[in-house]
């Protein structure tokens, strides 16, 4: 190992070019960061910074001579060599640095943080990658590490990344940790000699687009005992995927044949999408890079993973001793030398729920206040230090998203209305305080460092506030890591609906007005003339000042803090969604909720705020969400 730790790089410059800013994920073979690229000192573009290292005996200046050939390679849709580089000083010093278009996400971001694709972005998607493959495969390049960390959502479309480890030249680079991912979305064959022919990107991508699309492998997770029984099946059972809407039930039919002769190419997978006839292969006339060259008679490499057919037919012991051999062969391989599977996310049972009681409060016109009693589940989570989270229910639902007609002072982007599905999911019932901070800031990083007191109005049950979307992130990649379950910001929509509490056409889950008897907002200018400015508090306040609650049981959604979401920014589509998880791309992250200088007009439960994910604010903190049904990556 080469001893760096990446987080050290964070503010320094790699070349009189390049300047690292902070550490975006840990690979197989390479630390990934944002960077700056520089011209006389000053940035002038952000980029990606892939940072490598080469094995012991292995020149850094042919290694990485041998790498700017891949940037011969040039499609849209394959991620683009910007610039690269042997760091010649400092603590990364014989490193070789890669830089590229800086991406949004990638599938796996997505897939880690409990989201899905829909049919249509993940059509998009795989036409996109599927051309790139074409490209790639017409000049016999089999890419060989498809899978979701590399597949990448950038602001020209999605890209294919990895090119330059495909092959030779990854096994010349110092492994820097074990992608758990780095198996699973490799072909049968693929699992111990490594993709040497293009069918087996196409079988990887349609693992990525399964995933993507449904938050599960298409293999019998469920079934495996552990990492080496589900490498097992993937060797030696056939896919069982969900049945999906054609086209893509036909695609994962033809895409995910352990008989790599017999799978679609990415011609074939490219025409079924476009809904052009699809062509059948003729064998006879396979050329080398187009589909798959005629394997020779005896290979020279056996599999170190036995197959689960039996041996033919034979009275002979030798037969039925070698078949049980080499299977106890790849089973010890799989437990012993492959590493361990990642956990299983912990979904939500009803087990884990208590029900709470809460007062619903209600203002009529003139700011009148009635209650109600209720009571809903509630999933209480022990954090550490005897700390615990309350997680809400949101139950399923269908709803209108968006200002109702005629909703006083709403704005442009609230609109469209459309309908959208959410399944079950479970919100923080108050903003996450400084105490919680606390704690989860004492847990490992996962990330990036996280700064113990961001906060400028302290106190431990006070939320906490002016943290990033990236730090808010952070927070919850830890409790995921630390917890065994998933946690995230919520979607725009989970924030909404559970504002919302019902399909109520009302401005705030009081009524038609916000007074400062229920509420921690600026009262000036006033909503409507109906009541009095009311206190001005002009600071935050501890998460249970107020005694009154939302619909579902929620605390303060309107004012105190504004609440960072998941999403991107971006304008509204007026077609139904189910589970949106907002633009595919953009700059700026939603806020919502209005915080304790907002007046009452922009604390409504349709008001949209936005602002760039590395900035923070006095009057911004978040609460985040558990969903019921994790994906396979959570």
């Amino acid at each position: 190992m080469a001893g760096l730790e990446p987080q050290t790089l964070e503010g320094e410059e790699l070349s009189d070019r390049i300047r690292v800013t902070r550490l975006r994920a840990i690979g197989w073979i390479g630390y990934v960061y944002q960077g700056e690229m520089l011209s006389l000192g000053r940035p002038v573009a952000s980029c990606a910074i892939k940072l490598i290292h080469p094995r012991p005996m292995c020149s850094p200046d042919t290694l990485l001579q041998d790498l700017r050939e891949q940037a011969r390679f040039v499609h849209p849709h394959l991620l683009a060599l910007q610039q690269s580089g042997l760091v010649r000083e400092g603590v990364a010093r014989d490193w070789i640095y890669l830089t590229s278009e800086l991406a949004d996400y990638s599938i796996q971001d997505l897939l880690t943080r409990g989201q899905t694709l829909t049919p249509t972005q993940v059509r998009e998607c795989l036409v996109q990658l599927l051309e790139a493959l074409r490209y790639l495969h017409a000049q016999g390049i089999v890419h060989g590490e498809v899978r979701p960390a590399n597949v990448l959502s950038t602001t020209t479309g999605w890209r294919l990344s990895g090119l330059e480890y495909r092959g030779t030249l990854s096994r010349r680079l110092e492994e820097l940790g074990f992608s758990q991912n780095h198996f699973v979305f490799r072909a049968p064959e693929a699992q111990e000699r490594g993709a040497d022919h293009s069918s087996a990107d196409v079988w990887s991508l349609a693992v990525v687009a399964h995933a993507a699309m449904t938050g599960r492998l298409p293999f019998d997770e469920e079934e495996s005992r552990d990492r080496s029984d589900l490498l097992w099946r993937i060797v030696n059972q056939d896919p069982q995927f969900e049945h999906l809407e054609e086209p893509f039930d036909q695609l994962m039919t033809h895409c995910l044949v352990r008989e790599p002769r017999m799978r679609w190419t990415a011609e074939q997978a490219l025409a079924c999408l476009s809904g052009r006839p699809v062509l059948e292969t003729n064998f006879e006339q396979i050329r080398p890079g187009g589909f798959e060259a005629p394997e020779p008679a005896e290979s020279p490499d056996p599999p170190l993973i036995a197959s689960a057919l039996p041996p033919p037919p034979s009275s002979s012991p030798l037969y039925v001793g070698l078949g049980i051999a080499l299977v106890l062969v790849g089973l010890f391989i799989g437990k012993f030398l492959l590493p361990p599977p990642p956990k299983k996310a912990r979904q939500v049972v009803a087990g884990d729920l208590v029900q709470q009681q809460y007062t619903v409060a209600y203002l009529d016109d003139r700011g009148r206040l009635t209650t109600q009693a209720a009571q809903a589940p509630v999933l209480k989570e022990d954090i550490g230090e005897g700390v615990v989270l309350d997680l809400i229910q949101i139950p399923a639902v269908d709803f209108e998203q968006g200002a109702y007609p005629g909703e006083l002072q709403a704005e442009s982007d609230e609109s469209p209305r459309h309908r959208v599905h959410l399944d079950t999911f479970y919100m923080s019932r108050f903003e996450i305080t400084q105490h919680q901070w606390s704690v989860v800031c004492a847990m490992p990083a996962v990330e990036h460092d996280l700064p113990q007191t961001p906060w400028t109005m302290a106190g431990p049950n006070r939320p906490v506030h002016d943290v990033s979307w990236y730090q808010a992130r952070e927070f919850c990649l830890r409790l995921s890591q630390g917890l065994g379950r998933v946690h995230r910001l919520p979607s725009e929509a989970e924030w909404e609906y559970a504002c919302r509490g019902g399909p109520v056409d009302r401005p705030f889950h009081f009524g038609s007005l916000l007074t400062d008897r229920v509420a921690n907002f600026a009262p000036i200018p006033a909503f409507t003339q109906s009541v009095p400015p009311g206190l001005n508090r002009n600071e935050v306040v501890d998460v249970q000042t107020y005694p009154y609650a939302s619909h579902y049981g929620l605390y303060q959604m309107h004012g105190n803090v504004k609440e960072w979401c998941q999403d991107y920014y971006g304008p509204y589509s007026a077609a139904a969604q189910s589970n949106p998880p907002g633009p595919a791309s953009g700059h700026d992250r939603v806020i919502r909720g209005g915080g304790f200088r907002s007046p009452a007009a922009r604390c409504r439960t349709a008001a949209r705020y936005h602002e760039p994910p590395d900035q923070s604010g006095n009057d911004v903190g978040f609460r985040l969400v558990v969903p019921e049904v994790t994906g396979v990556n959570d």
